[in-house]
């Protein structure tokens, strides 16, 4: 589809909400481009959200699920379940909190608003006026050998396409040397140096996916979880972005939404001619990923002793998949119970207040409550995808993505009602490990 920009009093316009970027897949299995609003409005008619990597897909996913947010999480409810269960049952999701959000929000969408720039900071340079190439942001590209050779010699990419790439390099973003941006005061030498990974690189990303795009959307939205957060806010909600670090007041509350688009970077895209023939990237808001257990719902969290120890508190990292290992080996990771997460007698002993080792996905939490209050079927079949990124020596590259699926009823999500199942199901699947590592030693 070939990408065009649209003209307001003399500047170029390319507002994402109106602009095809998106690449799903219809339900008919056929792939193209959709703008902000009719992958929301037209969730039903779409089958998911495709990308050039499996990262781009939950990182493009976790924008969609910030709207969502905006637009259907707004107000407390009584029942957040039955509130749930209200917009499950209905066909299509309600397109008039969308239409409200888009109204109020429109400016601030624009990829190349000389003022407010999609995710970008717009005075952002250097002390040489210098830009990279756009290889630097695509991670598909093989710039001193970066994650595969798919493509080389990149001079542009097209607005869509940089779009997308822009919003994954805030997700993915590798560590190492950053350009120095002027007003910048942590700059030495004229360089940023390593503030570590974008936010969804800590992460091995849970996403629960149904039969089309709008029911994905709604299993990955908790109603009331954004609700009274006040200051918990998508980065296009808050003020310009300068190349200064934000100070704590700037930042607001950290919670979900913030960290759907958190700016670990600070980034601007030159526009030619419709095209992105240049980027820059510096060093953003710095983010500690040990302390976030009660702010990102879509990963799993382990409890980390070294961590502990050094904090002198409890700490738990998100739990990135693992090189090699199929989802369905780590079930009792995925969806942990007290006897499979129990902490040992020595950590106990070190730190009591720890009630187990290992923490789920918010969003799994989420729907063992939509079953037990019967707003879901027990039956309903999730498929749950999960993806994680992979850098090379000391995070300063890519280095390869780890993603995998796995289907299983809604039903062992249950841990009150389904506790059995889920038993069944763990034992299953370490008795199929335990009978491959039997034909491994008799080969």
């Amino acid at each position: 589809m070939t990408t065009h920009t649209l003209q307001r009093g003399g500047a170029a316009v390319f507002n994402l909400i109106d602009e095809p970027w998106i690449p799903v897949l219809d339900l008919h299995g056929r792939e193209r481009e959709v703008s902000l609003r009719e992958a929301l409005i037209s969730a039903h008619e779409h089958r998911d959200i495709v990308g050039e990597l499996p990262t781009m897909r939950f990182a493009l996913f976790r924008i969609l699920l910030s709207v969502a947010y905006r637009a259907l999480d707004r107000v407390p409810v009584d029942s957040p379940t039955e509130e749930w269960g209200e917009l499950w049952r209905q066909p299509q999701l309600p397109s008039a909190g969308f239409e409200r959000y888009f109204e109020e929000w429109r400016h601030r969408f624009d990829l190349v608003d000389a003022d407010h720039p999609f995710m970008q900071t717009p005075e952002l340079r250097t002390a040489k006026q210098e830009w990279k190439p756009v290889s630097l942001i695509v991670a598909d590209a093989d710039p001193e050998g970066a994650l595969f050779t798919m493509r080389s010699e990149l001079d542009s990419l097209s607005l869509s396409e940089a779009a997308r790439w822009l919003v994954h390099a805030h997700a993915y973003d590798y560590a190492g040397i950053k350009s120095g941006a002027v007003g910048d005061s942590r700059v030495k030498n004229g360089k940023g140096f390593p503030m570590g990974l974008g936010w969804a690189g800590w992460l091995g990303g849970i996403l629960l996916g149904g039969k089309d795009l709008r029911e994905t959307l709604l299993l990955n939205l908790i109603i009331g979880r954004t609700v009274g957060r006040s200051g918990d806010l998508p980065i296009w909600e808050g003020s310009a972005l300068t190349p200064a670090e934000r100070t704590d007041e700037e930042i607001g509350t950290i919670g979900p939404l913030a960290l759907m688009s958190w700016p670990q970077r600070r980034i601007r895209l030159r526009v030619e001619r419709d095209r992105v023939t240049g980027v820059l990237v510096s060093n953003g808001d710095e983010l500690g990923y040990t302390v976030r257990l009660h702010d990102e719902p879509m990963t799993g969290w382990r409890f980390s002793e070294p961590q502990s120890a050094k904090a002198k508190a409890p700490r738990f990292m998100p739990r990135k998949l693992e090189p090699g290992r199929s989802l369905w080996r780590g079930l009792s990771t995925l969806i942990p119970t007290p006897q499979s997460a129990a902490p040992s007698a020595s950590a106990l002993k070190k730190w009591p207040d720890i009630q187990r080792t290992a923490e789920p996905a918010e969003t799994l939490e989420w729907l063992g409550n939509l079953v037990e209050d019967r707003e879901l079927s027990a039956d309903t079949v999730i498929e749950v995808s999960a993806v994680s990124m992979e850098y090379g020596t000391q995070n300063a590259s890519f280095s390869e993505v780890v993603s995998d699926r796995l289907s299983f009823a809604a039903a062992l999500a249950d841990l009150n009602q389904g506790a059995a199942l889920l038993s069944l199901a763990q034992t299953a699947s370490a008795r199929a490990v335990s009978a491959v590592r039997s034909l491994q030693r008799l080969a």
